[in-house]
């Protein structure tokens, strides 16, 4: 599967249009001024660990409880957009269901080959979403480090770097 530049031009306009729906979450002018000063004395990458959704990566205890906890946060997340949206059916809504697909993808893998893990995928997709429904900013930045890890793992599969 190769990702065109468009899409992953896309890919980032997603990322972005999630960022700017949490941005009412933050400070005003002030604060966003501060940062700016504070990050041009960061060496590069510095701040990555700390932005949105850099620590929600490591959600999860295996391949499949990670896949699954992505694919409900990437359903709750484009839910929510196109909720906010005038056009539910935008590019970014649809890269959004895109990219939980290969995780619902990845999660029935990793099910199939632990015998320890009963019960579908859709089912477990399904449980996580309704224990996480409250938590919408807290799926929103899972949903981004899900995405990262998306464009990682089409990059990887199609031998091109995909970064966000």
């Amino acid at each position: 599967m190769t990702i065109p530049l468009a899409n992953r031009a896309l890919l980032s306009l997603a990322v972005g249009a999630i960022a700017v729906g949490l941005s009412g979450c933050s400070g005003g002018d002030d604060a966003r001024a501060s940062e700016s000063s504070i990050a041009a004395d960061d060496p590069p990458g510095a701040a990555l660990p700390l932005s949105i959704g850099g620590q929600a990566a490591e959600e999860g205890d295996g391949q499949f409880q990670i896949a699954v906890n992505c694919a409900a946060a990437l359903d709750q997340t484009a839910e929510r957009l196109a909720q906010m949206s005038s056009n539910p059916q935008s590019r970014e809504i649809a890269l959004l269901e895109r990219a939980e697909d290969h995780f619902e993808v990845r999660a029935e893998e990793a099910r199939s080959n632990d015998s320890e893990i009963v019960g579908s995928t859709a089912a477990a997709i399904a449980r996580r979403r309704n224990e996480k429904a409250d938590a919408t900013t807290e799926q929103a930045q899972l949903a981004i480090a899900c995405l990262r890890r998306f464009g990682n793992d089409v990059g990887s599969a199609t031998g091109a770097g995909v970064t966000l």
